[in-house]
């Protein structure tokens, strides 16, 4: 019973130096500048602007209902620069856009197309200066959180509540956990985030959107 229990601790001891003088050296060696590309969800954007599926068909053809259908998302597209002060600690600035299209459709009331404006659309663009933590730093990986506050410009074909084409507000983004697979200066990771971008409670650009995210970059 004493031999197996001996046998454990051993290669727990042996697990834990190996990976004390991978800390060791992953703090030593850390590069200071650090660039990504990546993306992002619109889970938000899908489920507030969205197609239908519901047409009115039983008014007279001389009525007209105007629709929004056609539904597109770009996806966000995001851009980061960060720099490390400590090997814990990094701050940056983070550029995100995300797009949603449409065609504005007129039908009367048997449902029949009159009219049809494509390609109508909205952009948000954020400006996020951030702070990031990480906390665990190897080698191989590494594993950190973060957050940021900055600019939300909300623009697009259509007019907003305030009668304008575009308005600016400001954006948060807390990434609640973010783990990056490292290989030499290259990496690729993914975060867990809660976004939110609006001018003010009464006009919300986005809540939840961005809630997943993929990225690849560059350490030097």
């Amino acid at each position: 019973m004493k031999k197996p229990i001996a046998f454990i601790l051993i290669l727990f001891s042996l697990f834990y130096a190996a990976d004390i003088q991978a800390k060791d050296k992953a703090e030593q060696d850390f590069y200071r500048h650090e660039v990504r590309i990546g993306w992002g969800d619109q889970m938000f954007e899908r489920m507030m602007w969205h197609n239908t599926g519901y047409i009115v068909n039983t008014l007279t053809q001389s009525e007209t209902l105007d629709y929004e259908e056609n539904y597109r998302y770009t996806q966000h597209i995001f851009s980061e620069y960060s720099y490390s002060f400590y090997s814990w600690m990094s701050a940056g600035l983070l550029f995100d856009t995300a797009s949603c299209i449409w065609d504005d459709v007129t039908r009367n009331g048997a449902g029949t197309e009159v009219s049809r404006e494509k390609n109508r659309s909205f952009t948000n663009l954020a400006f996020i200066p951030n702070v990031r933590f990480t906390y665990l730093r190897r080698p191989y990986m590494n594993i950190y959180s973060g957050l940021g506050m900055g600019i939300a410009i909300n623009t697009g074909t259509t007019k907003n509540i305030y009668g304008k084409n575009t308005v600016c507000g400001i954006a948060g983004n807390i990434t609640l956990v973010g783990i990056s697979g490292n290989y030499k200066q290259w990496f690729a990771s993914t975060e867990l985030n809660a976004y939110m971008a609006a001018k003010d409670t009464s006009h919300m650009f986005l809540m939840g959107s961005r809630m997943f995210t993929l990225s690849i970059g560059m350490r030097f």
